[in-house]
């Protein structure tokens, strides 16, 4: 004979208010049927993810309630998720640190994230930037002739599919001052990215030149 388990005392703390909710939910007709993470609590104290799937059984006289609960184990993948957020927020927190610009490109290239310091080198309020005002600045090459869209590291790296380094650049501003930085690219291969761009501050080597 199998022993009499108490669910609620099996069930991790945090998760007892959200799935007597849904059982309430389903013994009252809101629901016919619901799938839930939930997290379970073995004798040896290791805590287990399930994907928990609970549908109600109609038993004639019965004075209970009683439902079909299928389980399935999931802790390697919610470990593995777990592991994946750890590491993008120390990605992102080298991200906000570095004293150079980086930005991500999309498909269609236009900025899908970026760093403080490119909006500090670029000399733009990032809400501009992300607003994709800087595309109304002059771009122009060392020699002072203008630098064609097309001839941009990040569309050159993306078109001949190889990473495009150490380009001079001149930006002239809306008030007519040019800053000038060097930025370096590179294709990527990722779901929705394009490409991946590194922007230096070379404004006090050019003066010293």
């Amino acid at each position: 004979e199998l022993p009499q388990l108490d669910w609620e005392l099996l069930t991790h703390p945090d998760d007892r208010q959200t799935e007597h909710v849904i059982r309430k939910q389903l013994r009252d007709g809101e629901l016919r049927e619901s799938s839930f993470e939930k997290r379970f609590l073995r004798k040896d104290g290791i805590t287990v993810w399930v994907m928990l799937s609970l549908s109600p059984i109609e038993v004639p006289g019965a004075k209970y309630q009683f439902n079909s609960a299928v389980a399935v184990d999931i802790t390697e993948r919610k470990s593995a998720e777990l592991l994946l957020r750890q590491s993008e927020e120390k990605w992102r927190s080298l991200f906000a640190i570095l004293p150079v610009g980086v930005s991500l490109l999309g498909d269609d290239h236009s900025l899908v994230e970026f760093n403080p310091a490119l909006a500090k080198i670029l000399d733009i309020a990032p809400e501009r930037l992300q607003s994709r005002a800087y595309l109304n600045r002059t771009y122009v090459r060392q020699d002072g002739s203008l630098l064609p869209p097309e001839e941009q590291p990040s569309r050159r790296a993306v078109r001949e599919q190889k990473a495009i380094a150490a380009v001079e650049i001149g930006v002239q501003k809306e008030d007519g001052q040019l800053l000038w930085i060097e930025v370096c690219a590179a294709p990527l291969r990722l779901p929705n990215l394009s490409c991946v761009i590194v922007t230096t501050d070379i404004n006090e080597r050019k003066r010293a030149a």
